[in-house]
């Protein structure tokens, strides 16, 4: 999945799509990757009466026609709904400075900031220190040095970031999950 995200990050399409875009595909690749990935094999496993002697009611099953119903409802939320929503949610989670930076930035011309006046995530150290890129637009500064990405600030009071430089490792996502995991089991149990 993040080899997947680095090569859609490093994409033109990406870097030009506009901030409230990305938080809303991203939201939509998550529903669909942690919704519609277990929900689709447990749809499976019913279908083909695969794992019976696990099940707990043997022989009962909610209607097809509410299995039916509940999934064009989802499709429907998923499709037209939450895209609906991605700009005022966006817009609501950006709202204001707290949160590790907010919507300032700094009133400078440069050519790393996108439309709306946020910094681009494609911003390089060899920019912030004011080298030149060669012109062989392969990431590479003056003399042939490697550039790397530099994280962008956290916007609103969520802290909203879209660059890979500012991603969590692995071990902080495994971590953060598991703690999540066991939260909600000794909440249910």
């Amino acid at each position: 999945m993040g080899a997947a995200y680095s090569k859609l990050a490093e994409s033109d399409r990406w870097k030009r799509a506009p901030e409230w875009q990305k938080f809303g595909f991203v939201n939509l690749v998550a529903h669909l990757v942690a919704y519609w990935g277990p929900n689709l094999l447990l749809l499976l496993v019913a279908k083909f009466n695969w794992l019976l002697r696990y099940k707990i009611q043997k022989g009962s099953a909610p209607p097809a026609e509410l299995v039916r119903a509940a999934c064009a409802e989802n499709v429907l939320t998923d499709l037209v709904g939450f895209p609906l929503l991605a700009y005022p949610l966006y817009k609501l989670l950006t709202f204001g400075g707290g949160g590790g930076g907010g919507n300032k930035q700094p009133a400078d011309s440069s050519s790393n900031k996108s439309k709306d006046g946020q910094q681009d995530a494609t911003a390089s150290v060899a920019e912030k220190r004011g080298e030149q890129n060669d012109g062989n637009n392969d990431g590479t500064a003056g003399g042939g040095r490697k550039v790397a990405p530099v994280a962008t600030k956290p916007r609103g009071w969520a802290g909203l970031q879209f660059d890979s430089a500012s991603a969590p490792s692995v071990w902080t996502m495994v971590w953060q999950v598991c703690a999540c995991v066991c939260a909600r089991a000794g909440a249910v149990g």
